[in-house]
């Protein structure tokens, strides 16, 4: 055929194949090699070799279509090695998959020569052991001894069905001597001859006819059902492997990405499984070694999906949309005809290529009849492959990108707006933000964000540059001045802003570079025990919190000195991570100082700590006032001995006194809680060895300084899946209303706090309430009272012996008392916001419905701040609101001096998320040199906007809106588009086209493009940096355009391009493959 013989050519006089076939035990390296042309490649270099190829691609997709490219193939033995469609840690059961993998690995043992084709998952799985796999077997050759009806028997007890005539897979029949079986291994039925007791012939036969087909030596029976005890008899496939195998790792980046996963779901699943079975085999045992196996590859084809100048070079891409339109079809095909293209149109079927003929009769084209996975172009020998369904409608092209996370600004995150609320525009200055506005003309319907400036001006932000739009928070509370659109005053402040930023951004890089100086000790990698240790943890983890961990662990890892500040809501399995790192640093012979700031949370870090270490060989122990001196002494001198491994403890672990053997690892909870005297021991401590600090409301500063990157950052907000939000309920105090509210949590089982600020009548408001509910056990705590007082009180209400604590603010952190799901708060007016944050997250920590009440005396009494500290925390309830309520309490008390006193006034002046901008383009001005590139400013006419029947929360549409605006590399763009299908369904085409608009943003700031506008179906580009073109993509694509892409003759920076054949909806899309031309 034309094609295969024109892609063979390309192949062969690639400078890759020219240095295969001088050595073909070369480790190669290449890039832009995919889709049919990957399978000529295969072919080739298979062809040249005496042993077996595999090829392994990242997807069981892409390994499907590589394959299907490959059915051609007929000279060279052929094998899919498919996955056996379950889970990690699933138990073994004769599936239909199972029994295709069987057949492809018996067909891989036995090949001297030919190609596997595999995708990573398949490669690495589990496989079962050939011992085990025989016990799942029936095998039965001519001469065998033979009992028809035993083998009856058996063929049912393993799940065969008997029937009068054998049809179908899974069946046999039994007639006299003769027994039919169509086994799932075998693509047709089986018949076996007996001669009385003994197996005189086996054949195949044909259903239809009956007649024979083959006759057989051996059979080899899957038995589907069976009582061998499989689970966990695996091997891998480095039992299939040879020393002369030759390796194609396809997409390099991708199976990177797919081998993290892999990982994932092991470590994951094999929780689930040592709680059932002790004895699974830990991940790293189950998996075959990928990443050792990769890395120490010596002989191989490895292609990259990111171009290297190192690499050998293919110029294979995808193919081109023609969105159904025919006319614009046939213009490309005369434009690329008369530039001396070959175009190969490819049809399913003969039936199909007879109507292509007639369409396209007046075209020089080749239409064949072919099964390709995908077309493709060649610009480099002008060849255009098109499938037919690339032709009549909108093709699906396989994901390429490595799927990173996107998200939106932290600060987005935490900061929702209402009507009323001031934002500031990076271009235009402080205005109030009014409503999003959808605007629908004749021809599009968009949605807008409308900001009110000075003079009744309106501003409308299209939706899609919603990241230049952020709140405004000032020094303190007050109401700032409108700018003016149009005046120098914005640009004045900026600059002035700008100025003091990059001041500060000095002083900021000169901390980084003393962090990164500071060399601290590499702990070892996971151990066996550490990974029992972790799969003993009784619940599922968030996607969060396995990312936190993997954050924490590389950093221990590293010759850096670690600090990391952990932000999550109350409750989101912050301590979990704490005991996992510490448990991380015994493992590495070091020790750990546990830093609490009140003596209950210590105690109960201390106990849940000793209960997740079960028989686990690690010495803790716990140093606080509650402790008897004999004690606190011996504890003391087991940590300088170094028998003690990991210390808890109050501010007692600060003390000079204290001397460690070999300190390792310092973890501070709640740091928040912890006074500036407090923090400079903590500093220190921390000079050189690593840090890890909890908190779920850190105060400005600290929150900061992560964002800055001074500190690095880890964030939980993700929702254990039990959890339910905590209703919220503010009025005047009233008797009645509290004590209807402790009796209703009594009736249910509950335990009641009772938090009343003052200790001089904490016992008054006791007895009142005993008076009411006499049947009631009320008890009393606060922090004056005798240390054995306090700690026999606190134990009974752990051990539900006591049903309502009356206390002080002494139970604000951490304390976790899954029973308790009611939480009354007196003079809630004068706690701070986080605080009554704080105190509202002692309760709601299981499954039950969960109340808090926050009681002030009367309205008159209140000030300003209070009531807007009480409403906050009414309006933020969600679970995951602690950052919200973090920077809602900044807003309330203005965001201060947190970044010193010189700073105050620019921040005032240009909004903290603006001065923060300023200082972070600065940094990476001085550390990687950077000139900040200008924003791209878009003006397309099309229809895009997120419909209320696609998402109707408008929190939830907003945080969306700005994920979308934020995404900036073709990573994000595919994880975002794979979350909003997870969370919201299939994707409308209103969404879609602001997805494409995202990649249009993407492909911009690749080409160094300003400004993108279009109109009237005339796209006009502007380039800022013209030096960076590839001269002849451009001089390309203008060629191939029959005249529709010009560059501006009297200015070179300008491109334009007609689009007045393409219909609105695909106009996005459009412009983004012609785009995507001159990278």
């Amino acid at each position: 055929m034309a094609l295969q013989k024109l892609v063979t050519e390309y192949i062969k006089k690639s400078p890759a194949y020219k240095a295969y076939i001088e050595n073909h035990d070369a480790l190669l390296k290449s890039d832009g090699l995919d889709f049919y042309p990957l399978s000529r490649a295969v072919k080739l270099w298979a062809d040249k070799r005496r042993g077996r190829l595999f090829a392994i691609l990242p997807t069981e997709e892409g390994a499907r279509s590589l394959f299907d490219d490959l059915s051609d193939t007929k000279d060279v033995d052929l094998v899919y090695l498919p996955t056996d469609g379950k889970m990690l840690y699933s138990s073994y059961s004769q599936t239909r998959s199972e029994i295709e993998r069987r057949k492809a690995l018996d067909s891989i043992a036995s090949m001297q020569r030919g190609i596997v084709v595999s995708s990573l998952r398949a490669f690495v799985s589990p496989l079962l052991s050939e011992d085990q796999a025989s016990k799942l077997l029936l095998t039965l050759a001519v001469g065998d001894r033979f009992d028809a009806m035993g083998m009856a028997q058996k063929l049912s007890e393993s799940g065969y069905f008997r029937v009068p005539n054998c049809y179908e897979e899974g069946t046999f029949s039994l007639r006299g001597e003769v027994f039919d079986i169509y086994p799932y291994s075998h693509d047709c039925p089986i018949r076996i001859y007996a001669d009385w007791d003994t197996v005189d012939r086996i054949s195949t036969y044909d259903t239809t006819s009956q007649k024979t087909k083959e006759s057989l030596q051996k059979i080899r029976i899957p038995l589907i059902d069976s009582d061998s005890d499989t689970n966990y008899c695996f091997s891998t496939i480095k039992d299939y492997l040879k020393d002369d195998d030759y390796f194609v790792l396809s997409g390099m980046e991708r199976i990177a990405t797919s081998w993290y996963g892999i990982e994932n779901e092991a470590r994951s699943r094999y929780k689930v499984a040592y709680s059932q079975n002790i004895d699974a085999p830990l991940p790293d045992r189950m998996l075959f070694d990928w990443k050792d196996f990769s890395s120490s590859l010596k002989r191989g084809l490895l292609i990259y999906d990111i171009s290297q100048s190192t690499n050998f070079h293919f110029d294979v891409s995808p193919s081109r949309s023609y969105f159904g339109n025919a006319s614009y079809f046939k213009d490309d095909v005369a434009s690329l005809l008369k530039n001396k293209w070959q175009i190969f149109v490819v049809a399913p079927s003969q039936v199909q290529k007879e109507r292509l003929d007639n369409f396209l009769k007046d075209y020089d084209v080749d239409i064949s009849v072919m099964n390709l996975s995908s077309g493709f172009q060649i610009e480099e020998i002008s060849t255009l492959v098109v499938l037919d369904q690339e032709i009549f409608g909108r093709r699906k092209q396989r994901a390429r990108a490595t799927i990173e996370k996107v998200e939106s600004s932290p600060l987005d995150s935490f900061v929702e707006l209402k009507e009323g609320d001031y934002v500031v525009h990076v271009n235009y200055g402080i205005g109030q933000f009014v409503k999003i506005d959808r605007v629908k003309t004749t021809r599009t319907e968009r949605d807008y964000i409308k900001i009110k400036y000075a003079n009744e001006e309106y501003l409308y932000v299209p939706i899609e540059q919603a990241n230049l739009v952020q709140k405004f928070i000032g020094n303190d509370a007050r109401v700032p001045k409108l700018d003016t659109i149009g005046s120098n005053s914005w640009t004045k402040k900026k600059e002035k802003a700008m100025k003091n930023a990059q001041e500060l951004a000095s002083e900021l890089v000169r901390l980084y570079a003393q962090r990164q100086n500071s060399f601290g000790y590499p702990f070892a990698k996971d151990n066996d025990w550490q990974i029992q240790f972790e799969a003993s943890f009784p619940f599922t983890e968030t996607p969060d919190q396995i990312k936190c961990i993997d954050e924490i662990k590389k950093d221990m890892e590293s010759d850096k000195v670690m600090d990391r500040l952990v932000c999550g809501d109350v409750g989101y399995g912050k301590t979990e991570i704490a005991f996992r790192a510490s448990f991380k640093a015994v493992m590495s012979g070091k020790q750990v100082a546990f830093l609490a700031p009140t003596v209950i949370l210590a105690e109960q870090h201390y106990e849940n700590f000793i209960s997740r270490l079960g028989s686990f060989p690690v010495k803790a122990s716990i140093l606080t006032r509650f402790v008897k001196p004999k004690e606190q002494r011996a504890v003391m001198a087991g940590l300088e001995e170094g028998k003690v491994d990991v210390l808890f403890g109050t501010h007692k672990i600060l003390s000079k006194e204290l001397k460690f053997k070999n300190l390792g690892l310092l973890v501070v909870d709640e740091e928040q809680r912890f006074g500036v005297k407090a923090k400079e021991k903590i500093k220190q401590m921390k000079t050189n060895i690593d840090c890890l600090s909890l908190s779920a409301t850190p105060i400005p500063r600290t929150l900061y300084m992560s964002l800055l990157k001074v500190r690095d950052m880890s964030l939980l907000t993700t929702a254990p899946r039990e959890r339910l939000p905590i209703e919220t309920k503010i009025s005047q105090y009233n008797l009645s209303i509290v004590t209807d509210a402790i009796k209703r949590e009594l009736e249910r089982g509950g335990q009641v706090f009772y938090l009343h600020n003052r200790i001089d009548d904490l016992e008054d408001v006791a007895q009142n309430l005993r008076a009411e509910i006499p049947s009631a056990i009320i008890e009393t705590a606060h922090g004056r009272m005798d240390a054995e007082d306090l700690e026999d009180v606190m134990h009974r209400f752990i051990y539900e012996g006591v049903q309502v604590l009356v206390s002080t603010t002494i139970i604000e952190n951490g304390i976790d008392i899954p029973n308790v799901n009611t939480i009354i708060i007196d003079r809630a007016d004068r706690l701070g916001l986080s605080q009554l944050y704080q105190l509202r997250g002692r309760v709601g920590r299981s499954d039950k419905k969960a109340y808090c009440y926050l009681l002030y005396p009367n309205e008159c009494a209140l000030n300003d701040d209070a009531i807007k500290r009480l409403r906050v925390l009414s309006e933020n309830t969600d679970l995951g609101s602690g950052f919200k309520i973090a920077m809602k309490d900044m807003e309330i008390r203005g965001a201060g001096n947190i970044l010193g006193r010189e700073q105050s006034g620019h921040l005032e002046a240009v909004g903290l998320d603006m001065y923060m901008r300023l200082l972070e383009e600065e940094i990476d001005k001085l550390t990687n040199g950077n000139e900040q590139q200008r924003d791209v400013l878009l003006e397309l006419d099309y229809t895009g906007f997120i419909p209320d029947s696609y998402i109707s929360d408008p929190v939830a549409k907003f945080e969306m809106y700005k994920k979308i605006a934020s995404i900036a590399t073709e990573g994000q763009l595919e994880s975002l588009r794979q979350e909003a299908e997870n969370r919201f369904g299939s994707i409308p085409e209103e969404v879609d086209n602001l997805f494409c608009i995202a990649e249009i943003k993407i492909i911009c700031k690749k080409l160094a493009i300003y400004h993108l506008s279009e109109s009237r179906g005339i796209v006009q580009i502007e380039f800022s940096n013209v030096s960076l073109l590839n001269p002849d993509r451009v001089i390309s694509l203008m060629k191939l355009s029959n005249g529709k892409v010009t560059m501006d003759a009297k200015r070179m920076n300008y491109m334009k391009m007609e689009t007045s054949a393409i219909s609105l909806k695909d106009k996005a899309l459009f412009i983004l493959e012609q785009l995507r031309r001159l990278i």
